[in-house]
């Protein structure tokens, strides 16, 4: 079967027309925002936290340089103090069972700057995401909440990625 001439056409102007407009409206893709971090080595002190892995991906993904000790490095990104939090949400009035749980992420970020004063002082990088709540599936639910906390991690990664575009644009 041909595809008609006139429709390979009208495929390229929609794909070129949608180009055209994400780049009009500013649309960027991750880390390009972050030119003032590509000159300078960075230093990740992530204190064991769990969203390190993630924040250094990103890091070489918007090709920052990483170095291994905070003497080397211009800036000093510190994560700490990470922490999950289980809480429920609704319990079913006519069993009393949990039927619902929300899952809260938190972990503190702080940049010190290339003069050694802080340019991000222990703001909070918070996330959440809620889910259902079945006690007769309750290895799949084991399963669903592992997954849901990889998936927070990676969130909050991101949203330390974003804070770090915020600081280069105030810079």
């Amino acid at each position: 079967m041909r595809i008609p001439f006139h429709s390979l056409v009208i495929n390229l102007l929609v794909s070129l027309l949608i180009l055209v407009l994400a780049s009009a409206c500013g649309f960027h893709l991750r880390g390009e925002n972050l030119e003032e971090f590509k000159q300078t080595p960075v230093y990740l002190n992530a204190g064991g936290t769990s969203v390190a892995t993630e924040v250094r991906k990103q890091l070489q993904i918007a090709e920052i340089p990483i170095v291994a000790s905070a003497d080397q490095a211009d800036y000093v990104i510190t994560l700490a103090n990470e922490s999950f939090d289980r809480s429920v949400l609704s319990i079913s009035p006519q069993t009393g069972n949990v039927e619902e749980y929300q899952l809260s992420y938190q972990v503190f970020m702080s940049v010190t700057g290339p003069d050694g004063n802080k340019l991000i002082d222990s703001e909070s990088i918070t996330a959440e995401r809620d889910y259902t709540f079945d006690d007769t599936n309750a290895l799949g639910k084991f399963e669903e909440d592992t997954t849901l906390r990889i998936d927070i991690r990676n969130q909050a990664a991101v949203a330390v990625m974003r804070r770090l575009e915020a600081l280069a644009r105030q810079n």
